[in-house]
């Protein structure tokens, strides 16, 4: 531990942005102004030995397995889990039977333009 001798006015300088001020001193009490920057916290011990003791007793008491989320079964199913709609996509189209994909495939083909004559080239 460093100490140093400071009167009423004098500073001491921590690092590039703390500064510390003797503002008053009275009989047996000192009191300090604290310069610094609102990133760096500033507390008086006490204070800091109760925050450190209070997330202590937060961290030992903390449970180590979160209650699982409830999941919807589907009726009818006995499964909790939906299918994705890429899932319900890729199986309709790969279905043979399913008349409402295979209607909508030909109706894009036959909405493509039709190219009657083929481009010339230009001379």
């Amino acid at each position: 531990m460093l100490n140093i001798t400071r009167k009423v006015g004098e500073k001491i300088v921590i690092g590039e942005d703390v500064i510390l001020e003797v503002m008053e001193v009275s009989g047996s009490s000192v009191r300090l102004g604290i310069q610094a920057p609102r990133s760096v916290p500033v507390y008086r011990e006490e204070i800091w030995e109760a925050v450190r003791a209070e997330n202590a007793a937060a961290a030992r008491s903390a449970t180590t397995k979160l209650p699982e989320p409830k999941v919807p079964v589907r009726a009818g199913t006995g499964n909790p889990h939906r299918p994705s709609v890429r899932t319900v996509a890729r199986k309709k189209a790969q279905d043979p039977t399913n008349t409402e994909e295979t209607a909508s495939r030909s109706n894009e083909s036959s909405n493509a333009p039709v190219n009657s004559a083929p481009e010339q080239p230009k001379t």
